[in-house]
C-alpha cells in the first residue's frame, strides 16, 4: 500500500485492494474512491487538496479530480510510463516524475505541458524524488546516488553518492528524500541491512 498526504495534513489518499481511496482526516470519512488495476501505482496529493497525481508500469501520468477520483487528464511525454515516483512542488503548479530508466519528467499542472526532461542516468532507476519548499530545486534517489537539479536550467548541479557501510560491506539503497522548510537542507533515507539517515548541506543555500 501506498499513502500520500496534502501539505496541511487533513486529507490522505491511498492505493490498497486495487483501488484508490481519498479520506478526509478531520471527521476521518473516506470521500472519494475509484477501483480498477491499481496494484502498481504510485500517488501524488496536490498541496491545495484539488488533484491527484497517479502513475503506474503501464498507464502513463493520470490527474485525477478529487471530488471523484475521476480522470482529468493523461500527461503524455518521454518516458512517461514505468513511473517509480512522483510529487508535487510548493503550490501545486509543478509535478516531478521519474521512473525505472533513470529519465525525470517535470510537468506544469495546469496546462497539462512537460517542461523538462532530465537524465538521471541510463541505467540509475529513480526510487524517490522530493521539490524543495521554496521552488529551486529538485532532489531525486537511485540505489547508488543523489542528484540536485536546478529547475529553472534545467540542470543537475550536485551529485552526492551512496557509500558502502565499512562493517558490513554493504550499499545502502536510497529510498526516501526530504528537504527541511528552509530548503537548506535534504534528509536522505537509506536502507541496508540497517536503516540510515543522513543530513546534507544544499549547496548554494542562503
Amino acid at each position: 500500500m501506498c499513502a500520500g498526504f496534502n501539505l496541511d495534513d487533513t486529507t490522505v489518499a491511498t492505493v490498497r485492494n486495487q483501488a484508490i481511496y481519498l479520506y478526509d482526516l478531520t471527521n476521518k470519512k473516506n470521500t472519494a474512491k475509484v477501483s480498477g488495476d491499481f496494484s502498481m501505482v504510485n500517488i501524488a496529493l496536490s498541496p491545495d487538496r484539488k488533484v491527484l497525481a497517479s502513475a503506474g508500469y503501464d498507464e502513463g501520468v493520470k490527474i485525477r479530480d478529487t471530488t471523484s477520483l475521476q480522470e482529468i487528464a493523461t500527461l503524455a511525454g518521454p518516458k512517461s510510463k514505468g513511473i517509480n515516483c512522483l510529487a508535487f512542488g510548493p503550490g501545486g503548479k509543478v509535478l516531478a516524475t521519474a521512473g525505472s530508466e533513470g529519465v525525470i519528467n517535470l510537468w506544469e499542472v495546469a496546462s497539462r505541458q512537460n517542461l523538462a526532461v532530465l537524465n538521471g542516468g541510463k541505467d540509475e532507476s529513480i526510487q524517490c524524488l522530493s521539490l524543495s519548499p521554496d521552488g529551486r530545486l529538485l532532489a531525486t534517489g537511485s540505489k547508488k546516488q543523489v542528484l540536485l537539479w536546478d529547475i529553472s536550467a534545467s540542470k543537475n548541479i550536485a551529485r552526492f553518492e551512496a557509500k558502502f557501510d565499512p562493517a558490513k560491506d554493504v550499499l545502502f539503497n536510497i529510498n526516501s528524500l526530504s528537504f527541511s522548510p528552509d530548503s537548506k537542507t535534504l534528509a536522505v533515507g537509506a536502507g541496508g541491512q540497517t536503516a540510515l539517515l543522513v543530513l546534507l548541506d544544499v549547496p548554494g543555500a542562503e
